[in-house]
């Protein structure tokens, strides 16, 4: 009675549906493209940069920052950029991008730092708060005149 009731049970298991695949919704962002006979890697469009060190002007941008928290609709973040959607994440973002938006009456933070509160819990330390818009407003000397700028944000 006992092997019965085992095979049973490892009938059973063989039988039940394993874990579903998931399937990527996204479009692929990295290509690479044939540039003078030499496959070079692009993504979003640009070149991805070399890893080797380049002699380059290097501005921190540490330090303070204005900040808002907002609902943020996150079908729309991670949408394709359709006309449709670029035009939606103009209206959630309220003028926000512009450089003469008043953001004088946001609070400061100083940056590079957590966002989300911490809860002092040891298997879950940070919480999720939804979107945060920051700013800060920055000059460029005048040697960068007329040069390409490109700007990092490390663990955005």
């Amino acid at each position: 009675m006992r092997r019965f009731a085992a095979f049973l049970a490892l009938a059973t298991l063989a039988l039940a549906p394993g874990p579903q695949a998931q399937v990527a919704t996204l479009l692929p962002t990295l290509e690479l493209k044939n540039v003078d006979g030499l496959h070079v890697p692009y993504q979003n469009g640009m070149v991805v940069p070399g890893y080797e060190k380049q002699k380059r002007t290097h501005i921190s941008l540490h330090g303070t920052w204005r900040k808002q928290r907002f609902n943020a609709d996150h079908a729309l973040t991670l949408s394709r950029r359709t006309t449709q959607v670029l035009n939606s994440l103009s209206a959630e973002a309220a003028g926000r991008e512009r450089s003469d938006y008043d953001d004088s009456a946001w609070p400061e933070k100083t940056l590079p730092a957590i966002e989300n509160e911490l809860k002092g819990y040891e298997k879950t330390p940070e919480y999720y708060e939804d979107g945060v818009w920051y700013r800060r407003t920055f000059s460029l000397p005048d040697t960068l005149q007329g040069q390409t700028i490109k700007l990092h944000f490390y663990a955005v």
